[in-house]
């Protein structure tokens, strides 16, 4: 999988073989074999925007205990029969939303698309900046004001019940 971001959009390149093979360079191949054979793309223009103004996009209510008003628009979804575990999804938090507390089992990127991500550590994160919690991280996301946020799991969370006093869900840290 390949994800291009680039400032007017996001692209996800599908690809249908494995490119490059390990230890071969682009520059190895005749101008002919230069290229990537893709299957599927999906084109979200203009993707650092409110996921409410995102219309064009299938969202999703994402209903499980602890979890409230987050939506998700799936972008690629883990598959049993590939051995792939990894999920993209892009998440869309209304004003008071707030997703679960759990246990990251792999690593999670996020980067906050628009309005501002609330992190049950006491950090607020904004339109642009992009977050890693490593394997055994434990938190719970939410937006005071509402947000959009692109996702990528390499491995499952699992819910869990916080051990030690977290920020208030809807309470945003001072700019």
């Amino acid at each position: 999988m390949r994800i291009c971001i680039r400032g007017i959009g996001i692209a996800f390149l599908r690809q249908t073989k494995k490119f490059p093979p390990a230890g071969w360079s682009e520059l190895d191949a005749p101008a002919e074999e230069r290229h990537i054979t893709v299957s599927e793309i999906e084109y979200i223009p203009n993707a650092f925007r409110s996921g409410f103004e995102l219309d064009e996009l299938e969202w999703t209510s994402w209903d499980e205990p602890g979890r409230a008003n987050v939506e998700h628009h799936v972008l690629w979804a883990p598959d049993e029969s590939k051995n792939e575990d990894s999920v993209g999804l892009l998440l869309r938090f209304p004003p008071g939303a707030h997703g679960d507390f759990h246990e990251h089992l792999g690593y999670e990127l996020m980067l906050v698309l628009d309005g501002v991500l609330d992190h049950s550590d006491g950090m607020s994160y904004v339109k642009g900046d992009l977050v890693v919690e490593g394997p055994g991280t434990e938190h719970q996301m939410s937006s005071r004001t509402g947000c959009t946020v692109l996702a990528i799991r390499t491995r499952p969370a699992s819910a869990r019940t916080p051990q030690k006093a977290i920020r208030p869900v809807g309470v945003t840290a001072a700019p």
